[in-house]
């Protein structure tokens, strides 16, 4: 027997791999930061809160940003890609639903509110190799991440082939609305190779990433549809909410 036809490369379980995290949804546990303090989701009514010396491995090659839109709590259309592999985050006036009018109410505020939420995530590894991502979805949650994310490419030219170490702290922010806010920071301790799990480089030009133009004329009614069809909870927003309050 030919086992050439039959076994699998490195590369091709590396591809398989990759292609389970194609869609960049959630992989692993839900990391969350709430009131100025991080805690680890392993279900979905328990919160275990993460220790100030506790140290995770950032992988930052799975750095993901876009755009959801939501419909009765429920996540109806998904562009979240890598800018690594050429995706460019539209602004959200090149969005579909500009008419204020057209948003749905809030129920908690009475208010309408966008259906579209901004979105950026980022994979981490704790020290059990438990993978976690972190989503932020609010202002000072996407400010926090995108610092960490400039810091890293100021030091990844010293430390090629290694992901930072971070602990997870905070800053405090001042708002004129809201006073002191908790805003979520990773504090780079060392460096190290990611190891098993980690996100593939780069591949821009080979990534089918659509346009903001592509994202307008896409057919909401269809994914709408598809997604009233089925019986999951409708309390997804929950899982992206960093609770910071803007």
């Amino acid at each position: 027997m030919n086992t050439d036809l039959t076994t699998a490369t490195d590369d091709d379980l590396a591809r398989l791999a990759e292609a389970m995290r194609d869609n960049n949804e959630f992989i692993g546990l839900p990391l969350k930061f709430k009131k100025g303090k991080w805690y680890v989701q392993p279900e979905k009514q328990v919160l275990n809160e993460v220790r100030p010396e506790d140290k995770f491995t950032v992988d930052v090659l799975s750095y993901a940003n876009g755009w959801i839109k939501w419909v009765d709590k429920r996540p109806s259309i998904r562009h979240v890609y890598r800018p690594i592999d050429g995706w460019i985050l539209p602004m959200r006036e090149r969005l579909p639903d500009l008419d204020h009018e057209d948003w749905p109410l809030d129920s908690m505020s009475g208010k309408r509110k966008d259906p579209w939420q901004e979105h950026h995530q980022l994979v981490l590894k704790d020290k059990n190799n438990e993978l976690l991502t972190w989503a932020a979805t609010s202002y000072y949650g996407i400010k926090g991440m995108r610092k960490f994310i400039e810091e890293f490419t100021r030091g990844a030219r010293d430390h090629r082939g290694e992901m930072p170490v971070v602990t997870l702290g905070q800053a405090i922010e001042k708002s004129q609305n809201y006073g002191d806010i908790p805003s979520p920071r990773l504090i780079i301790t060392d460096w190290q190779a990611f190891g098993e799990g980690a996100a593939p480089r780069g591949a821009p030009g080979v990534q089918r990433l659509p346009s903001a133009a592509a994202i307008s004329v896409q057919s909401h009614k269809q994914i709408e549809a598809d997604f009233s069809a089925s019986d999951e909870p409708v309390e997804r927003r929950a899982e992206y909410d960093d609770e910071i309050p803007f």
